[in-house]
């Protein structure tokens, strides 16, 4: 093809070029794409990934044959030779740029497309060499670039593809396009540049010429060469400019041309997009962690995905190639399963049904091996009969309970809770992909099967829970279909948690995995499956007292108003206290004034209305969100409230909760604790145990820290936040008062997590004059604590994460950001790791102790509850004296630390009304 006429191809079959402008993308890349991106390590790849965004976006669009990318070579250009201040006004590269640079090389090399530099040159002669080369060999040549230079090399069969603001966005520049935005043909554009200048490559120009002027000049004479000619024709002011100026104008114009014979090779053949090398690309975006893109990447047959990706030598079937049984008989799947527990690992995947009103139960179930060579199989439940159901689980029991199996599944907690709803307990869990998937990556939201399996191997599959119906009779599923797409995760199942394992292997994680977590998920099934007993009475008669409390209040603020308007909209409020009331509300929104808690906390004096609306705000959210929410929400098949664990949420490896979230019933204001006396014993001789850790983040920090006075306080026993208190306002701790230990404590954590003056001031009523010597004299009573917070910051900086004493990661792609009030957070949050995420370590070890203590001793006693620091019991009374010290011990000793762990024991017949248990009690 290198040899052939351009006038001899049909303009139809003419094939195309991609020329893409390496350096110019991966500046435009690094400045559009947020610079938090990075790897779960802490890579910078925001530059990587838009590059790689751009160069699949214009694959798809365009579908070029060929693919080429340009660079700058080191050193300097001919240019630079000509005029040494040549882009000399150009700052330094941003160093988290400059990393990304053997990245994208690597990227470019993976697809196999061929990277031209030639010395001296820039990559703008490269890509003018390349397009004459591509257009005398008949193709066409699509240039991806932002840079006007390039523009002067559009032709018939050669155009520019010019970025937008977004990634996905481009204009095509042909002829038309160039004169239409320019009012220049693309020839003419060095001229344009020679009279007008280019401040970002340091070209002057003419003194006091415009782009206007320089437009109009060519348009009149077309060339720089007949301008300088008809100097004597033009305005009198620049006559002599131009005289003056006229080498400078021809070297700028000479410095304003691209070269279009630079020594560089079109290596179609290295070049061609059907034979990219899918493979390598796959590899390294798993490395780089760009699961999006994984599913944009061309799909074609010779670049289907090798097996060497996949595994040493047993690479799982692709979704086509799943072979999986459809059975249904008891016998039968309890001789698969056996057959398929013999390879060495049993997958067990189900698929829950989510009809309301109703509690999920199982709607197919899948099972696979540790290799293909046992077909896996699929036992559709949907449309079963309970007893059905119940003889499908019980073909399981066996194999299921045994322990010497090892079970690998997703989301594992789910099946331990649909099995166990039939009286299987399942044994033997070996791994969780989505809690390795977490823990490799904590900060990730992509935990599904089909987002893991793109992303450890490639596979793009159809998630099965796209095919459950929420309003259709299941019977409109095909079990075959379902049974495709469910078995085509199972299969992969084993290979993806082979995968996981290994990066936890590398991040010194699989401590943490094995003996925290994973023994954790069937401690959260039972909390779950136990549920709390409600007092919906109450809660109906609380609500009541709100209703009424807030037609009050709201008519008190129509009194200060003098006219009715809808309280609860902020943009109504907005203009009542701005526009009538005169008040000073600076913070805007996109819909007017802003009335935030903040806003309107800064006004609390200004105005008797803002107290009431702050009021209002706090009992109607109190009334909607707990009052009379919770008693929907309470199951009518247990009476109870029954909360999900989200154990994959929190980056600080904190459990949080949902449907309802349990952990956010308000305990700050006096109606937020009532809520709490609706949570209540389920049958009469039981009580409700509380246990509380004490000040456990201060005693994580005082390990951490090694603070001589700060570790001694806790040995002693002394109250820390009136220690602290008696050195701030210089008195002694029996005569510090409440509020004074009030605003310690708040100094306490404030410091502890990294705030200084102004944020104290913030959260307290002080003034930053006041608020700064009260922060230097903490500092100076608890030198550790200053210590530790450089310590942990510096070490984040240096290896971009940070971890708890258990070794619990979090990665932190904060602190590359060139946004100091980003930064400033990413530092924040390395101080607050170690602590909080040494807590959430500490109680999981107690909760998965206790729950096995609980089991062993065959005792009635549950826990129902897990609240941050604390852990609530269902006991009954009898039960008691056994259970309260065996919980306390086994909280104070679940961690290791340089001070004493103290918990406090309550208990009670609701949440809200708990008495201390006496110390004998909780220590017999």
């Amino acid at each position: 093809m290198a040899n052939q006429s351009m006038d001899a191809v049909d303009p139809a079959e003419r094939e195309t070029v991609l020329l893409l402008d390496g350096f110019y993308l991966l500046f435009r890349a690094f400045n559009a794409v947020p610079d938090t991106f990075s790897t779960s390590a802490g890579e910078p790849t925001n530059a990587i990934y838009g590059f790689a965004s751009v160069l699949l976006k214009t694959i798809a669009d365009l579908r070029p044959e060929y693919v080429v990318v340009a660079f700058d070579s080191p050193g300097p250009t001919f240019r630079h030779e000509e005029y040494p201040e040549y882009k000399a006004n150009r700052p330094p590269m941003d160093e988290t740029l400059s990393v990304q640079i053997p990245r994208v090389r690597q990227l470019v090399e993976a697809f196999g497309f061929p990277i031209c530099a030639a010395e001296r040159a820039e990559a703008d002669d490269v890509i003018g060499s390349l397009a004459v080369k591509a257009a005398e060999a008949g193709l066409d040549a699509a240039i991806v670039s932002g840079d006007m230079d390039l523009l002067q090399l559009v032709d018939e069969h050669i155009y520019v593809v010019w970025p937008g603001r977004r990634i996905s966005d481009y204009t095509i520049y042909d002829r038309a396009k160039v004169q239409e935005r320019y009012e220049l043909v693309p020839e003419q554009v060095p001229d344009f540049k020679a009279l007008a200048g280019d401040s970002s490559d340091n070209i002057k120009g003419l003194r006091g010429v415009g782009k206007k002027t320089a437009v109009r000049w060519l348009r009149e004479w077309d060339t720089v060469d007949k301008v300088v000619a008809h100097a004597s024709e033009l305005p009198v002011r620049f006559q002599s400019v131009v005289a003056e100026s006229a080498e400078q104008i021809r070297r700028d114009l000479r410095l304003a041309t691209i070269r279009r014979d630079v020594p560089c090779d079109l290596d179609l053949d290295r070049a061609r997009v059907r034979t990219y090398k899918r493979d390598r690309v796959v590899t390294l975006f798993r490395e780089l962690e760009f699961r999006s893109l994984l599913r944009q990447l061309p799909e074609y047959e010779s670049a289907a995905p090798q097996p060497s990706l996949l595994s040493d030598g047993d690479a799982a079937p692709t979704p086509a190639e799943v072979s999986i049984d459809v059975i249904t008989e008891p016998g039968e799947i309890a001789e698969s399963a056996e057959r398929l527990a013999a390879t060495g690992t049993l997958v067990i995947h189900p698929i829950a049904t989510h009809r309301p009103g109703a509690d999920p139960d199982l709607g197919g179930l899948a099972l696979a091996g540790a290799t293909s060579d046992v077909a896996p199989v699929f036992v559709p439940l949907a449309e079963a009969d309970v007893s059905h159901v119940e003889a499908v689980v019980d073909a399981l029991r066996e194999v299921s309970e045994d322990p010497e199996v090892p079970k690998v599944g997703h989301d594992a907690k789910r099946a331990i809770a649909l099995l166990a709803r039939h009286g299987v307990t399942l044994r033997g869990l070996a791994d969780d992909t989505m809690i390795a998937a977490y823990l490799v990556s904590p900060a990730s939201r992509s935990l599904s099967v089909k987002d893991l399996v793109l992303d450890q191997m490639g596979d793009e599959l159809t998630d099965p829970s796209i095919l459950i119906p929420r309003r259709k009779s299941w019977s409109a599923v095909s079990p075959s279909v379902l049974a495709q797409a469910a078995g085509a995760e199972a299969v992969r199942l084993p290979l993806v948690a082979s995968l996981l394992r290994e990066q936890l292997a590398e991040r010194v994680l699989l401590d943490l995995y094995l003996d925290v977590e994973l023994p954790l998920l069937p401690v959260l099934a039972d909390i779950e499956s136990a549920g709390v007993a409600l007092d919906t009475a109450y809660l109906a008669e609380m609500s009541r007292r709100l209703g009424a409390k807030i037609v009050a209040i709201e008519q008190g603020i129509y009194d200060d108003v003098g006219h009715e308007f809808k309280v609860n909209s902020p943009q109504q409020l907005g203009r009542v206290l701005a526009d009538e009331l005169h008040l000073p509300l600076t913070k805007r929104t996109k819909t007017g004034f802003s009335t935030d808690a903040g806003v309107l906390q800064e006004l609390v004096r200004a105005h008797p209305v803002i107290p009431k609306v702050l009021d209002y705000r706090q009992f109607t959210k109190l009334k909607s969100t707990y009052v009379d929410a919770l008693p929907i929400l309470v199951n009518p098949r247990t009476h109870r409230l029954h909360t999900s664990f989200n154990q994959a949420v929190a980056a600080t490896g904190r459990l949080s909760s949902a449907d309802p979230n349990l952990q956010n019933i308000p305990v700050r204001t006096e109606e937020g604790r009532r809520i709490r006396r609706a949570f209540m014993i389920g049958r009469e001789g039981w009580l409700l145990l509380a246990a509380d850790y004490a000040q456990i983040e201060l005693r994580i920090a005082a390990h951490l820290s090694g603070d001589p006075l700060l570790l001694q306080a806790f040995r002693d026993g002394v109250d820390v936040h009136a220690a602290t208190a008696a050195t701030l306002f210089d008195t002694t701790s029996d005569a510090v008062s409440e509020d004074q230990r009030r605003l310690a404590k708040t100094i306490n954590f404030a410091i502890l997590y990294g705030m200084r003056g102004w944020g104290l001031a913030q959260r307290t009523e002080m003034s930053l004059e006041e608020a700064g010597p009260f922060v230097e004299r903490y500092r100076s009573r608890y030198p550790g604590i200053d210590s530790y917070i450089e310590r942990t910051v510096e070490h984040a900086k240096e290896y971009n994460w940070v971890e708890t004493p258990m070794r619990r990661r979090r990665y932190l792609p904060e602190l590359n950001s060139r946004s100091a009030p980003v930064r400033a957070a990413g530092e924040r949050m390395a101080i607050n790791h170690p602590i909080q995420g040494g807590q959430a370590d500490l109680i999981k070890v107690a909760m998965i102790d206790i729950h096995r203590d609980l089991k062993e001793a065959g005792l009635q006693s549950r826990m129902i509850l897990q609240v941050h620091d604390e852990l609530v019991f269902e006991v009954p009374e009898d039960e008691l004296p056994r259970v309260a010290p065996l919980v306390k011990e086994r909280m104070e000793t679940a961690m290791s630390l340089d001070v004493p762990i103290v918990v406090e024991m309550k208990t009670g017949r609701n949440w809200d009304e708990l008495s201390p248990l006496s110390a004998s009690a909780s220590h017999a």
